[in-house]
C-alpha cells in the first residue's frame, strides 16, 4: 500500500544516505 511503499523509499534514502556518510568519512 502507500504507506508501504513510503516507508520502504525512506529506508532506502536511509541506508543511501548511510553509504554516503560512510564514503566520505
Amino acid at each position: 500500500d502507500i504507506d508501504g511503499a513510503l516507508v520502504g523509499g525512506a529506508s532506502l534514502k536511509l541506508e543511501s544516505f548511510v553509504q554516503i556518510v560512510r564514503g566520505g568519512a
